[in-house]
């Protein structure tokens, strides 16, 4: 895990899994992205503008957010597996 910021363009990446390729990010709120790999696995938390002052990682383990977004994910991927049958 390692916290990476750059002031210059208000900034700050969480990553969670080193040399992974980020393959969708998902918008949780204004100013908070999560980054999924390929099988949707979270791989990175960026936060823009003012959310990496006071980061509120609270909200990623309460409902709707992080609940919501997971479920809605495995949903996209049930539907493009079923569309590739």
């Amino acid at each position: 895990m390692r916290l990476t910021q750059d002031p210059n363009h208000d900034v700050c990446y969480l990553t969670l899994v080193e040399d992974v390729q980020s393959y969708r990010t998902i918008r949780v709120r204004p100013g908070l992205l999560l980054d999924l790999d390929e099988e949707e696995r979270l791989i990175g938390i960026e936060f823009l503008g003012h959310a990496f002052v006071h980061p509120d990682l609270r909200s990623l383990m309460t409902p709707p957010t992080l609940a919501d977004v997971l479920t809605r994910s495995v949903k996209e991927i049930k539907k493009k597996k079923k569309a590739k049958v």
